[in-house]
């Protein structure tokens, strides 16, 4: 029987997985056809594979390009492993293993369609290889349940991953999704990494990362929640060689009663001499009844390394509130501005294949989302489109200046 972890344990200190998961309704009885999916599925105009019940589709994918191929891994071993990494290794139909062989022209996009049942997928390139690969996890509104999801990243020596993550979920309150990440990087490697998470009930998502020396490794993440839903982002890092450079930056923007959690720790070992590391988390609260549960740790057995950690949360400044509408915008449309600029300046990190799509399901949460009752009282998307094409407006935001793009923070402790 598998045990759920719960509160008790430092690491789910901030996620009940186990409340969540008692209190999920019954599956629904209806199974979409592909003729739903395939209209649901967002468009990355790359070859892709797109995953329904942990199983590659045919149909619903394109040829990959030279040098990439898809093969299975045969049914996963079970394992004495307890909680989540019971689920990581339980026998599920079929582990699958993208591997890149030669750079490819083009990025890759693989689409994990909701499943009940748990599924893996492993990214292994060769020694000095390039590519760009795309996990987007998708849910049709109907959907309800669990679903488990592992991916596994093997860099060898010089080679380098853009890897870029959405978790496009539909605002179900009976959805959980949760995601862990283990990833190998090994001397000199690179990885470059993107998460977007919209929607759901409660989304998991942990990235444990393991570097070997002079490795590099970048982490940009964007969260958006509304209602209830509940998003939380675990990372751990761990240096066991020299010459590392790390660099997270994680946004949250809380709408409701949302509820946000960031934990991240780097481990840096004796051996992990010359470690330039650094992490930070953003929460922009929107509301009186959002939350924000942020937790960075270092632990360092090395003495010449530079690392650091910080945390910031807060509202709106009022003074850029005041700025704005003292030069014509009402408060709605400043907020909307704010806002708008908080997110672009992280969507700008995203990989242009997934940017334009991330940046249409933000648009959709400020203008109160497609699911919503009714739209947001203080956004408006053919206002918000309007004035980005207005040169007077333009105008107004050129000499408000860097402000927009670094809102003003207001540190809780």
């Amino acid at each position: 029987m598998l045990t759920l972890p719960t509160p008790k344990a430092e690491a789910w200190k901030y996620t009940h997985l186990k409340r969540a998961i008692e209190s999920l309704p019954a599956p629904a009885a209806h199974e979409p056809s592909l003729r739903e999916i395939e209209q649901a599925l967002p468009i990355f105009a790359v070859p892709q594979v797109v995953f329904v019940n942990g199983q590659p589709v045919a149909d619903l994918g394109t040829p990959l390009p030279a040098g990439v191929e898809l093969r299975s891994l045969g049914p996963c071993l079970t394992g004495p492993a307890e909680g989540l990494d019971a689920l990581d290794t339980l026998a599920v139909a079929q582990g699958w293993e993208l591997l890149i062989t030669a750079t490819p022209k083009v990025p890759v996009a693989i689409i994990h369609g909701a499943s009940n049942a748990p599924t893996l997928l492993k990214i292994t390139l060769a020694a000095g290889v390039e590519a760009q690969v795309v996990e987007a996890h998708h849910a049709l509104p109907s959907f309800s349940g669990w679903q488990h999801h592992a991916t596994e990243i093997m860099l060898p020596a010089q080679a380098k991953l853009t890897h870029s993550v959405l978790q496009l979920l539909p605002d179900t309150p009976g959805l959980v999704l949760t995601r862990r990440q283990r990833q190998s990087l090994a001397e000199g490697a690179v990885y470059s990494g993107t998460l977007g998470t919209t929607g759901g009930g409660l989304v998991r998502s942990e990235i444990h990362t393991q570097l070997a020396q002079n490795c590099t490794y970048h982490f940009t993440s964007l969260s958006t929640a509304r209602a209830a839903q509940h998003h939380d982002i675990t990372l751990q890092t761990h240096h066991a060689g020299v010459g590392n450079t790390v660099v997270i930056k994680q946004r949250n923007l809380q709408l409701d009663a949302s509820h946000a959690v960031f934990q991240g720790k780097f481990y840096v070992a004796q051996a992990a001499q010359k470690t330039n590391a650094y992490m930070h988390n953003h929460t922009l609260l929107l509301s009186d009844d959002a939350r924000a549960s942020v937790k960075p740790e270092l632990e360092i057995y090395a003495d010449d390394v530079k690392c650091s950690h910080g945390a910031a949360s807060g509202g709106l400044n009022p003074h850029h509130l005041f700025y704005l509408q003292a030069r014509g915008l009402t408060e709605q449309q400043a907020r909307a501005l704010l806002v708008q600029g908080y997110a672009d300046e992280f969507l700008a990190a995203f990989p242009a294949t997934t940017q334009r799509v991330l940046a249409a399901r933000v648009a959709e949460w400020l203008t109160g989302g497609s699911q919503a009752p009714a739209p947001l009282t203080d956004f408006s998307t053919e206002w918000l489109a309007n004035t980005k094409a207005n040169p007077e407006v333009r105008e107004v935001l050129r000499e408000f200046g860097d402000t927009l793009d670094r809102p003003h923070y207001e540190t809780t402790r």
